[in-house]
């Protein structure tokens, strides 16, 4: 059996060795996205779904405004407020379709 510094390789009874140090998180670090965050998207003030974001580098306007583009919807402005997304479209139509379309996009993601 391994006997590393969390082992114990001991008789029974014996301390496993060194406690791993205890990490704590300041205050401010709260306020800090992560990549596990996740945001409510709005299409004119309608909640189509929540994104969660999957890694790091996750952006969740770049993510909407390429899903968005990849099915051909353009003239619209992504405005993101704290965990919420907002998407607007001129024209009703428009916007309940791309409604549409990010209800079902968000639900499999």
């Amino acid at each position: 059996m391994p006997n590393g510094p969390w082992m114990n390789g001991g008789p029974v009874g014996e301390a496993a060795g060194p406690v791993p140090p205890f990490v704590t998180q300041d205050a401010e670090d709260f306020t800090t996205k992560l990549a596990h965050d996740q945001y409510e998207v709005f299409v004119n003030g309608e909640f189509a779904g929540r994104k969660v974001l999957l890694g790091p580098l996750s952006d969740i306007a770049r993510d909407l405004d390429a899903f968005l583009a990849s099915r051909g919807f353009a003239g619209y402005t992504l405005r993101v407020d704290g965990d919420d997304c907002h998407i607007r479209f001129d024209d009703d139509d428009t916007a309940r379709r791309a409604w549409e379309h990010l209800r079902i996009y968000l639900r499999i993601r």
